[in-house]
C-alpha cells in the first residue's frame, strides 16, 4: 500500500493513529520524538532520570555526544559494519541532533522545511549560496 496514506491506531505512539504512506510512518515517529524531547524539557528537574534533560542541561555534554554518534555512523561504513549497525547509529545521531534542535527551540518542521526547500537545486549550488545569504 505504498503512495496510498491510510490512518492505522499504533499502540505506544503518542499520537492516536498515523498516517503510513510513503513518508508517514517516518514523519509521525519523528514529530512523536519531538513531543517526548519537548516533554522532558518542560518536566520539573529531579522528577525522575532522564538522560534527555540532562543533555539539555549540559550543552558540553549534549555536543559531544553528538559528534561521537556521528563518528560512530560514519565508522559503520569505514568498517563495513553493516546495515543493523548503521541504523541503530543514524537512530542515535537523530536523537541526539533532535534534542539540541529542542535546547534551541528549533522545530522539526522548520527542518523539514528547508531540506524541501533544497530539492529543487544540486548540493553543490545550494553550499555556494550560503556564502551569498545572511541567514
Amino acid at each position: 500500500m505504498l503512495g496510498r496514506p491510510i490512518s492505522v491506531p499504533i499502540p505506544g505512539l503518542l499520537l492516536s493513529s498515523v498516517i503510513i504512506g510513503e513518508n508517514g510512518l517516518a514523519t509521525s515517529t519523528l514529530y512523536d520524538l519531538e513531543r517526548v524531547i519537548q516533554q522532558r524539557k518542560s518536566e520539573p528537574d529531579g522528577k525522575k532520570p532522564s538522560w534527555t534533560k540532562r543533555l539539555l542541561q549540559d550543552q558540553k555534554l549534549l555536543c559531544s555526544k553528538i559528534r561521537e554518534e556521528a563518528g560512530e555512523l560514519c565508522k559503520t561504513v569505514e568498517e563495513n559494519e553493516g546495515r543493523k549497525r548503521t541504523v541503530s547509529e543514524m537512530a542515535d545521531v537523530l536523537y541526539h541532533s533532535m534534542v539540541l534542535l529542542a535546547a534551541q527551540d528549533v522545530k522539526m518542521a522548520e527542518v523539514m522545511e528547508v531540506l524541501r526547500a533544497r530539492f529543487s537545486q544540486s548540493g553543490i549550488e545550494e553550499k555556494s549560496s550560503r556564502g551569498r545569504s545572511s541567514s
